[in-house]
């Protein structure tokens, strides 16, 4: 699309020809939301799995403990997406 060491063309005139600031030829996004958005997915689905009682903060702490840097209010959201971590099956619940 624009060619940063294009012979004849700038950057400045093929941002005209294409409508784009010329700003967002040097924007880098910090991560890619939906990679980090399904591999968080996948931590939480592999460890309901294996431990259903885990709340949102024992939660944050096995994700923190994968190298994950997440809020727990990040945790409670991945929480009230996939609603079925917060059911604790009756058997497994702590009196």
């Amino acid at each position: 699309m624009i060619e940063r060491d294009h012979p004849k063309l700038s950057l400045v005139q093929q941002c005209l020809l294409l409508s784009i600031c010329r700003s967002s030829l040097y924007y880098e996004s910090k991560c890619t939301v939906l990679d980090d958005e399904y591999l968080v997915k996948e931590a939480i689905d592999r460890q309901y799995m294996i431990t259903p009682y885990y709340g949102v903060r024992r939660m944050k702490v096995y994700l923190t403990s994968l190298g994950y840097i997440i809020s727990r209010e990040r945790v409670e959201y991945g929480h009230n997406v996939y609603p079925y971590a917060k059911r604790i099956p009756v058997s497994l619940r702590h009196h």
